[in-house]
C-alpha cells in the first residue's frame, strides 16, 4: 500500500480574492500557495467601469505609484491589500461587493499576467 498521511485539517485552500467592507482585497491561502504570491511584494489593480471587472498584477519590484503594497501574513500563506483610494478613486461602495471571488487568470498583450475578478452586488 502507498498511504500518505492527510496533514492539511482545518487548512483554508480556497482559491479565492476577496473584497472586505473595510476597502481591501484579500488573498485567500489557496491562491496564494497555487500562484507563488508570496513571492511578491506589490500589487497594481486595474479597473473596467463597464464590465465591473477588477484586476490584479503582482509583482516584485514596485512600480512607481501604480502600486499597493502587499500585506503577508506571519506564515506568508495568505495576504491583502489596503485599496481605499482604488475604491473612493472609482466609487466603488466596497459593502455592496464584500465576498469571495474565483479569479481569472489572463495574459494581458499590454501588462502581461492578469488576475481577473467580476463584481457583482451582494443581496442583504
Amino acid at each position: 500500500m502507498s498511504f500518505i498521511k492527510f496533514s492539511n485539517v482545518g487548512a483554508k485552500l480556497s482559491e479565492t480574492i476577496s473584497v472586505t467592507k473595510s476597502e481591501s482585497f484579500g488573498f485567500a491561502a489557496g491562491f496564494y500557495k497555487k500562484y507563488g504570491v508570496s513571492d511578491f511584494n506589490y500589487v497594481t489593480l486595474f479597473y473596467d467601469k463597464d464590465e465591473k471587472r477588477v484586476g490584479f498584477q503582482f509583482s516584485k519590484e514596485k512600480l512607481g505609484k501604480t502600486s499597493f503594497s502587499l500585506i503577508h501574513s506571519k506564515n506568508k500563506q495568505s495576504g491583502s491589500i489596503v485599496a481605499r483610494s482604488f475604491f473612493r478613486t472609482f466609487d466603488i461602495d466596497s459593502k455592496k461587493y464584500q465576498g469571495k471571488y474565483v479569479p481569472k487568470e489572463i495574459e494581458d498583450e499590454e501588462f502581461g499576467k492578469i488576475f481577473i475578478i467580476e463584481l457583482t452586488l451582494k443581496e442583504k
